[in-house]
């Protein structure tokens, strides 16, 4: 696919020094009572593009793609990553993907992750129920994790040490 790119393991250390940028600065906020920062995108999405073999989208549109063995879309995908347990974050309304998966980093300062794949099916019921006025529905995907009763399709340690 045009502009789409798939990681290998060569592409890990670029990733993970974009993680730990990341975590400094989150530290630096802790010890400072400020926000912390948003995970990066230029993190969250090749990092689980290459944990799931995705073709990463890096420019607008789609996050990444599944794709079938000979190279055709079989899914768009979008690709949340957060910091907290509950997982709260907006899902546009129209649900213009096929599946997301859910990067949890709630446990990040022991370097702890957990991906889960989540159909859009399960998505609509919980951005149609949220009362948030406007094209984007704020909701925590810890909630819609239990209500579906799914299981963590990767877990592990940054560094790619998975369980």
């Amino acid at each position: 696919m045009i502009g789409c790119r798939k990681y290998d393991k060569d592409d890990v250390p670029v990733m993970l020094d974009r993680f730990f940028f990341w975590k400094v600065s989150a530290l630096l906020a802790e010890t400072t009572a400020t926000k912390r920062p948003q995970l990066p995108e230029s993190f969250s999405e090749p990092f689980v593009s290459y944990l799931f073999s995705l073709a990463h989208n890096p420019g607008t549109g789609p996050d990444a793609f599944e794709l079938t063995p000979e190279g055709e879309v079989a899914s768009v995908v979008e690709i949340k990553a957060t910091i907290t347990d509950a997982g709260f974050t907006d899902i546009r309304r129209d649900l213009e993907f096929d599946v997301l998966y859910w990067l949890s980093l709630g446990d990040y300062s022991k370097l702890r992750y957990r991906i889960h794949r989540l159909e859009r099916a399960s998505l609509r019921m919980v951005s149609e129920q949220s009362r948030t006025p406007r094209e984007r529905a704020t909701v925590g995907l810890d909630k819609v994790i239990r209500q579906i009763g799914t299981q963590p399709a990767k877990k592990g340690h940054i560094g790619i040490v998975e369980e």
